[in-house]
């Protein structure tokens, strides 16, 4: 996992300062997209997305406004991006988590029977009858893709890819996992939809309120539309 400045030499880095491009953010990228066996998502370029679309939203200095005071190095906004649900990166305890996801799909009748899926589901999240699959359950399936990778009949395939975005999360006196929006976001709009869920909690915190305490004091839900909204163009389903 990469967390330097980026570099030439280091395509998926973090980049933190109170200076220059991107003041107040700092993005942390697993290893996935260059060589890891588990990738569930190709988003090589993601990192560089984010900086580019919220270099303009002025971070350090609205959160300046908003504290009264100079940010210090705990309210530096963190975005981390897993390529797999294994989330080498720790998505789950930073502002905004991205998770890739490889959503399967099921065609029951041409399962052969022979469990090289089940052996592979760590989630058990196939379910089996007279030895054959014949669904997936969703609320166990972590989309991670293996067992797609893993049938030698294509009776499981990857629907689609996309990420999880989950928000709020952090470590500190009081710390919280971050909360999963609804459905998997196109990877093409998560820097839009990164800017709004920004734009949402800079313009609701309050004095001195990490993105988190945000979350648990107005709920998902006012990140959830804002995301939603910002995703139109390629909707998240």
């Amino acid at each position: 996992m990469h967390t330097s400045s980026h570099t030439p030499d280091s395509p998926h880095s973090s980049h933190a300062s109170g200076h220059g491009p991107c003041a107040g953010l700092r993005i942390t990228v697993c290893r996935g997209a260059e060589h890891c066996p588990h990738c569930a998502v190709q988003a090589p370029h993601l990192a560089d997305a984010l900086r580019e679309a919220l270099d303009p939203a002025h971070i350090a200095a609205r959160l300046a406004e908003r504290l009264g005071e100079t940010p210090k190095p705990h309210h530096t906004l963190r975005i981390a991006i897993s390529h797999c649900p294994n989330g080498c990166s720790q998505p789950q305890i930073v502002d905004l988590g991205l998770i890739g996801a490889a959503v399967p799909a099921l065609d029951a009748d041409a399962c052969s029977g022979c469990g090289a899926c089940v052996e592979t589901c760590r989630e058990n999240a196939l379910v089996i009858h007279d030895g054959r699959v014949t669904a997936i359950d969703r609320e166990r399936c972590l989309s991670c893709g293996e067992c797609a990778t893993a049938c030698p009949s294509d009776a499981l395939t990857i629907e689609r890819t996309g990420l999880r975005v989950l928000v709020g999360g952090k470590l500190g006196r009081h710390p919280r996992l971050g909360e999963q929006l609804p459905g998997i976001f196109d990877v093409q709009t998560i820097p839009r939809v990164a800017t709004a869920l920004i734009d949402t909690y800079l313009a609701h915190m309050a004095r001195g309120e990490r993105l988190g305490d945000t979350v648990t004091r107005l709920g998902i839900a006012p990140f959830a539309q804002a995301a939603h909204s910002a995703a139109v163009d390629a909707p998240c389903r």
